[in-house]
């Protein structure tokens, strides 16, 4: 995959962020993050999603960091980027707009789904070809 999970920061509050690594140049508008619920009756993960961000289309160079945190900018930006400086590595990043953690127990996992490709019809168009 061109981009890999790094790091999850959770915290009680403000500052959940998830981090990923680019290990090439690659739009990361091609990648949604969510987190699957664990279910404790089987100790399994499950394939139920609760929560989605679907990251806009952006180029990202390979090294640089992109990272997602969940809460709202101060600004009311969505996104904003810090240009390499001082021998780091460029830093996207993307907020979420939630108000509150996605990553809210330890069970919880993150789950960074590359997607190829995507159809969307509205249930009214589909049944509109009985």
């Amino acid at each position: 995959m061109d981009f890999e999970i790094s790091r999850l920061y959770r915290s009680d509050g403000e500052d959940e962020r998830l981090v990923l690594l680019a290990n090439s140049d690659a739009d990361i508008g091609e990648y949604a993050a969510m987190d699957s619920t664990y279910d404790e009756a089987s100790d399994e993960l499950t394939n139920i999603f609760r929560h989605i961000f679907w990251f806009p289309n952006q180029q990202v160079k390979r090294g640089e960091k992109v990272i997602l945190y969940t809460k709202k900018h101060s600004g009311g930006k969505t996104y904003t980027y810090e240009p390499p400086k001082n021998g780091n590595v460029g830093k996207h990043f993307f907020y979420w707009g939630s108000d509150a953690n996605v990553w809210n127990n330890d069970e919880d996992s993150v789950t960074l789904i590359k997607i190829t490709g995507i159809q969307v019809k509205s249930y009214k168009d589909i049944q509109a070809k009985k």
